[in-house]
């Protein structure tokens, strides 16, 4: 789920992250996760041992020599101190304040208070209308276990906080963000992922999807790309959603290891086929790893069975039986 919506209701588990350490509302595309339990492509063959001509295990090397340029560089260095800096909010919050700046027509990114904003040399615009949030009020009271007082909820109050794209004043922006992938798209590569989704028993669609490249839904079982994406990037955003249809069917994944495998996996497809994803992939891992390449490291080792058997029915698909002839099957719809 590349840049998305914040969604709830029911037994669902939600792809939004709001990160608790750093505070920072990283904001993707949403999916959710019913029971455990999940799929993979040719039934989840471990396809690790298998002779096959791509070399996956460079492809990830670069990657990860690509995410620690990146980080070690001074400008993402400041900003991730920055973040640090930031104050978090709770699942609930951060469905509030989503679903209301979506009433306003623009995506969240840094949310904070009014003086929040003020202590960093930004000022609400004139006219701005606050997104509401709830705030517990704390009190004190003896502890009935030792000397020390404990703090309770004693009620919550509703508190607005703005957006950045509501403020003005000193600079803050991020020196790395992810671009779409400009160019043609294989269309064989997204008839392969449209066909395996199928295959798994969801519905794929492209429609139109405001803040989000796509999405990924266990609850209905449906994938939705954006159909206003770059064709080459709407080849991207179907793989990262296939390797989240076959992947993450369940509920003890953390929010941020299923973005890392799914953008890893799209990246090692991609690059293995001698498409460069530099562009949005890099700072979108990036930003979820929130610069430990260890965990995109980690990630994209535990996506290589996935990976690989891919790049196998590709192949199988690609490769006719007339000498090394290439059939491509189907268009971009």
């Amino acid at each position: 789920m590349e840049w998305g919506r914040l969604d709830k209701g029911g037994p669902i588990f939600h792809l939004a992250l709001v990160d608790c350490h750093s505070g920072w509302l990283w904001l993707v595309e949403s999916y959710r996760a019913l029971a455990p339990g999940c799929f993979g492509i040719n039934g989840g063959e471990d396809m690790s041992e298998l002779n096959v001509n791509f070399d996956v295990n460079d492809i990830r090397r670069r990657l990860i020599e690509a995410l620690d340029q990146v980080v070690s560089s001074g400008g993402y260095c400041e900003f991730l101190k920055f973040a640090a800096r930031l104050p978090s909010y709770s699942p609930r919050n951060s469905l509030l304040i989503f679903s209301q700046a979506k009433e306003k027509g623009f995506t969240p990114t840094i949310v904070m208070g009014y003086k929040g904003w003020s202590s960093r040399g930004r000022y609400v615009r004139r006219g701005e209308k606050g997104l509401r949030i709830c705030v517990p009020v704390i009190a004190r009271k003896p502890s009935s276990f030792d000397s020390k007082d404990v703090e309770v909820v004693k009620y919550f109050k509703s508190a607005s906080v703005f957006d950045v794209s509501q403020t003005d004043g000193e600079e803050v922006s991020e020196p790395l963000v992810p671009i779409f992938l400009e160019g043609e798209a294989d269309g064989a590569l997204f008839d392969l992922c449209v066909s395996e989704v199928e295959r798994l028993g969801f519905s794929f669609y492209l429609d139109e999807l405001a803040g989000s490249n796509g999405q990924t839904n266990f609850g209905d079982r449906t994938v939705v790309v954006s159909k206003n994406l770059p064709p080459r990037q709407k080849v991207k955003t179907a793989l990262h959603e296939l390797a989240h249809a076959t992947l993450h069917n369940r509920s003890d994944i953390a929010v941020s290891a299923a973005e890392l495998e799914a953008e890893s996996a799209a990246y090692l497809i991609l690059g293995s086929l001698g498409i460069a994803s530099e562009d949005f992939s890099v700072p979108y891992l990036v930003r979820w790893s929130k610069g430990d390449t260890q965990e995109v490291a980690e990630a994209s080792l535990r996506v290589v069975d996935f990976v690989v058997n891919f790049l196998r029915l590709y192949q199988g698909r690609m490769v006719g039986q007339t000498g090394n002839e290439l059939i491509p099957e189907g268009q971009v719809a």
